[in-house]
Order: structure tokens, then C-alpha cells, then sequence
């Protein structure tokens, strides 16, 4: 298979979430470089297909910084473009403290990153921290999709 050179933000790509062929959805919100940064639906992945229309009507679930391996490999498909309109709002992010591994609210300003203690009960649409390989999207997708109740 050749490679995806150019994707631009607002693009929207088509993923598989098992080995049966299930899909699901992304689309590009940021880009820089060889990361882009995405957003995931609310939607229960399917073997039918999703239109573009469909998919601006879903709430995202799910915002992370990634790889773009599955867009120069071309396993993950170009379906269309949702343009972004106005600022992409950046959420909070969450990881386990790489000292402690106590659950902490990262705050990245330009010049430091901050870590804050924090409950798991008090995340609130906090997303997770650090850039997600390809399978590794999947995997944190699938958590989320769990964790609201949208499958088992």
C-alpha cells in the first residue's frame, strides 16, 4: 500500500476497532508534524458505514494527541473533511505520575507543565496525557466507550 503524504485538519478517517471490522471515526483537530491531535465520537462502533452528516451531529467522547501512522499507512481510510470552525478548545489531561503514580491533572502552559493531585471522581471530561500509537488509540477509545456505558 502507498503512503498518505498531505491530511489536513478537519479531515475525517475511518478506523477499525477489531479483528471482525468494526469502525469507528476521527477527525484531525490539530496537526504538527508526524502528531495530530483528534477527536473521537459517540458512537458504537459498527460494521455500517457513518456519513459525514451523521457524524457532525455526534458529541465527541474522546480528544488525544496521536501519531499519524495510521494515516501514512493507510490503515486508517480518508472518508472526507468536517471543517473546524472557531479556536480548538483544548481540554484538561490526566496522568499517572510517573514519580508517585499518584492520578494528577497536567497543566501545560508554554514555558512549564504543572502536575495536581487529583480523585478519579473529580476528572470530569479530563483526557488522557501523552501521544497514543495507532493500536494504542483503539485500546483508550474502546475504554472510554465502556466507561460511559455505550458498550459492554
Amino acid at each position: 500500500m502507498g503512503r498518505i503524504k498531505k491530511y489536513d485538519v478537519g479531515d475525517v478517517f475511518e478506523m477499525v476497532t477489531d479483528e471482525i471490522g468494526n469502525k469507528t471515526y476521527c477527525r484531525i483537530l490539530k496537526k504538527d508534524d508526524d502528531i495530530i491531535f483528534i477527536e473521537m465520537y459517540k458512537l458504537k462502533p459498527s460494521l455500517e458505514s457513518v456519513t459525514l452528516e451523521k457524524l457532525v451531529s455526534l458529541e465527541p467522547v474522546l480528544k488525544i494527541w496521536a501519531f499519524n501512522a495510521g494515516i501514512k499507512e493507510k490503515t486508517w481510510a480518508k472518508v472526507g473533511n468536517i471543517p473546524i470552525v472557531g479556536e480548538v478548545i483544548m481540554p484538561k489531561f490526566w496522568e499517572y505520575s510517573p514519580i508517585t503514580g499518584d492520578l494528577v491533572l497536567v497543566n501545560e502552559t508554554p514555558t512549564k507543565i504543572e502536575r495536581t493531585p487529583i480523585e478519579e471522581k473529580d476528572l470530569g471530561d479530563a483526557q488522557p496525557f501523552g501521544i497514543f500509537r495507532e493500536g494504542a488509540v483503539i485500546i483508550r477509545y474502546i475504554k472510554t466507550l465502556k466507561k460511559i456505558g455505550l458498550i459492554d
